[in-house]
């Protein structure tokens, strides 16, 4: 059980890693204008999800466990309610491109 809790906690600490660094580069300035909540959110948590299950895959033997804590992951969380987010404002009308001065 414990050996479980240390690799859950390393899956957490690699996603909330991932899921940061976007935050940081925009308190930094390094976004060049682009919105956190647009592409590298949503990829910072396809990345967090990507590494941890590499982790839990090499790590841990059975199945059961191994479902547990990818679900227990949080940014398998933080993925859905961006793609949420952004499905809800892509889902507004459109009223083209406003390219008046």
């Amino acid at each position: 059980m414990q050996r479980y809790l240390k690799v859950y906690g390393v899956t957490v600490l690699v996603s909330i890693l991932c899921i940061l660094f976007p935050w940081l580069l925009e308190i930094l300035g390094a976004t060049n204008g682009i919105d956190v909540l647009e592409w590298q959110g949503i990829l910072a948590g396809i990345v967090g999800l990507v590494l941890s299950a590499v982790y839990v895959l090499r790590k841990v033997k059975m199945w059961k466990p191994r479902l547990v804590i990818l679900l227990l992951n949080p940014a398998i969380y933080y993925v859905i309610v961006l793609v949420y987010i952004g499905i809800s404002i892509a889902s507004e009308p459109w009223h083209g491109f406003n390219l008046a001065p």
